[in-house]
């Protein structure tokens, strides 16, 4: 129940992680005669490049620690959607960088160190911690950041500053040198296997809706040539693209891999929730998207709103009136 000990003392006495804590079991003979609880003094971030790793958990969205994240790993940045209903994003870089966010501030980092199945590798491996090598092995690891506070199998826990710094190690021959590393704030775990339905600049957009205009996300926004913004009380209502220059730039961005003349047909979506003779509208949790064709084919604008669209001539999407 408590996973592998990760400490065991000469009187017999075995340490085990739990939370932000450590549990003292002490034997005599084949039985269980002590139980304390350990609460170890708090220990800062360690020195080199994974400060910035470990800086940037719950920082906003866009904001400088993530800005600084972004220089390191380097390389395009694509932003995914998990799916149309689920907020949380995922920002990879072909740098061998990962950033979770949700609630529009940062939830993980992960650092890829070896290339596996065309994610990159991070190129400053080497500055991540002072004296570790580019690819180091546990003992490296232990040398620079103490003991581990958990392990379970080839997955070791370091906590720091309020932070979990978890490391997976390579399988067979390779079981001593780390593979990646993932910084996560301390008792929150992530899932890598996180679904890739959708990437691109829709993803964004629909991020900034509800934000103060403040907030780094949107001034992110506001500096895309081709992107107009609309305001209602302090905070993003809508943004719109396609009637403010750099059409066909923002058309192509609004989804990788959506031409820069597009046709309705062209949004990867699946069906509209409404659809009308020039208009298409989607409803995603965070808001609407709002496809419109003066012509009824090639899309003229796209606006990005919370609220749906009023007095649109569209009527709910059907089966047998639409396919």
């Amino acid at each position: 129940m408590l996973g592998d000990p990760v400490e065991v003392s000469a009187d017999g006495s075995v340490v085990h992680a739990v939370e932000a804590g450590r549990v003292r079991l002490g034997f005599a003979g084949d039985g269980l005669v002590e139980i304390s609880l350990e609460r170890p003094p708090s220990e800062g971030l360690p020195e080199g490049g994974i400060r910035a790793f470990l800086e940037v958990l719950g920082e906003p969205d866009g904001g400088a620690a993530c800005r600084a994240v972004a220089a390191l790993a380097g390389g395009t940045a694509r932003r995914w959607a998990v799916s149309s209903g689920f907020l949380r994003r995922l920002i990879a870089f072909d740098g061998g960088v990962e950033l979770q966010v949700e609630d529009a501030r940062v939830l993980s980092s992960r650092i890829r160190l070896v290339n596996e199945a065309g994610g990159g590798v991070y190129r400053h491996a080497g500055g991540l911690l002072v004296g570790v090598p580019r690819s180091p092995s546990r003992d490296d690891l232990h040398r620079a950041l103490g003991p581990p506070a958990a392990t379970s199998g080839s997955v070791e826990l370091h906590r720091r500053g309020g932070c979990d710094l978890v490391v997976e190690y390579g399988p067979g021959a390779a079981g001593g040198i780390a593979r990646e590393m993932t910084a996560v704030p301390t008792g929150t775990s992530v899932s890598h296997g996180i679904h890739r339905w959708r990437s691109g600049e829709f993803a964004l957009f629909l991020d900034v809706l509800g934000l103060e205009e403040s907030h780094p996300l949107v001034g992110q926004v506001r500096n895309l040539a081709g992107v107009r913004l609309g305001v209602h009380g302090g905070v993003v209502a809508e943004v719109v693209i396609g009637d403010a220059g750099h059409r066909t730039e923002r058309l192509a961005a609004f989804v990788d891999g959506m031409p820069g003349e597009p046709t309705r047909t062209d949004v990867p979506f699946g069906r509209p929730s409404y659809v009308g003779d020039r208009d298409d509208l989607r409803d995603f949790d965070q808001g609407w998207i709002h496809v419109h064709a003066a012509d009824g084919t090639s899309i003229s604008t796209i606006t990005i709103s919370r609220e749906a669209p009023r007095a649109l001539d569209a009527h709910r999407w059907t089966w047998h009136r639409d396919r």
